[in-house]
């Protein structure tokens, strides 16, 4: 072959490799990598947090102002920053590697348990990509959740999830973290996430019912009372209400209580119950939901079952008002 020819060769088959090196970069580039839907938080009468999400694998529109951090409380129900967990403009980078979401909730609550549930109902349009949501309770992101989700074209098959935090300690609050991993699953293909949707229902645990202590001024109670619930250990009230015996008027909330006994100092517990010693002789008889406990029989052993929140005022030196 002459120089000319292979010269003539060499020049095309160059060619022919650039052509499919520059339309594989086009083809590359028209793949679509999308990703769009919610985290949906719903909270009822709790106190946690809900930090603010990281994002790690790609890109999100107006990152700067979605998944902001969201404080439940008292005097916050979030509901300027839960919309910044809705609408998410999502998508994978070129390389086609996980994209991740993670965040925490934080139960802030001294008393009570924080139910976190995700429920496994399939939401979502999946084209080649997968989505999973991973649990890490009291720990950061590791290669052991505690719970996950995997959500593909066709659903789940796995269970819904159900995390239990419990009550703030001093110096100690429980948490879990949260991943959420988009995957493609063929990197030379076009993948999509459409309208997904993760629920996430935030609620306090309903072991047993709120019984709410008013001990108002001139009742004569405050100083030598004692009380104890489930059958555990018996309190001071005043150790409790972290107070000291006043005239004031202290209220005490008690959560998750299935039994009650209160007495005074000096009485037997175990048939004092809700009429304190001194008054028993005077006061045997009272009404609470519609119904008569006699210490002597239906409560002798001291113990009054709870079967709603109920308040117990004790605004007098005679016998405490049931108020259902």
């Amino acid at each position: 072959m002459s120089l000319k020819m292979k010269l003539i060769s060499t020049i095309g088959a160059f060619i022919l490799v650039a052509s499919m090196f520059i339309m594989g970069v086009l083809a590359a580039q028209n793949i679509m990598l999308n990703i769009g839907g919610s985290i949906s938080f719903k909270a009822t009468d709790v106190q946690a947090t809900i930090s603010e999400g990281e994002l790690s694998g790609g890109t999100l529109a107006n990152a700067a102002s979605k998944m902001q951090e969201i404080t439940f409380d008292a005097e916050n129900d979030g509901t300027a920053e839960l919309a910044t967990w809705t609408d998410l403009q999502l998508q994978f980078n070129q390389k086609g590697e996980d994209l991740t979401i993670t965040f925490t909730i934080t139960n802030n609550h001294t008393e009570q348990v924080l139910n976190a549930d995700i429920s496994n109902t399939f939401v979502g349009t999946f084209d080649n990509a997968t989505m999973k949501i991973e649990v890490f309770e009291n720990a950061a992101v590791s290669d052991s959740p505690t719970a996950s989700i995997t959500y593909t074209s066709t659903g789940t098959t796995d269970d819904a999830i159900s995390t239990s935090l419990n009550a703030k300690t001093e110096g100690s609050a429980s948490y879990a973290t949260y991943r959420v991993t988009f995957h493609i699953v063929n990197a030379n293909k076009s993948a999509s996430i459409s309208n997904f949707n993760i629920p996430i229902t935030l609620s306090l645990a309903q072991n047993g019912y709120t019984v709410t202590l008013n001990y108002e001024n001139a009742s004569g109670w405050q100083g030598d009372t004692y009380f104890a619930i489930n059958n555990g250990e018996e309190n001071n009230f005043w150790e409790a209400a972290g107070d000291t015996p006043t005239n004031e008027d202290v209220s005490l909330v008690l959560y998750n209580v299935s039994t009650i006994e209160i007495w005074r100092a000096g009485a037997i517990r175990s048939q004092s119950s809700i009429m304190p010693f001194a008054l028993a002789r005077d006061y045997p008889q009272f009404t609470i939901y519609e119904q008569e406990y006699i210490l002597s029989s239906s409560i002798s052993t001291g113990v009054i079952e709870i079967t709603s929140d109920i308040t117990i005022d004790f605004t007098t030196a005679g016998a405490p008002e049931i108020v259902a």
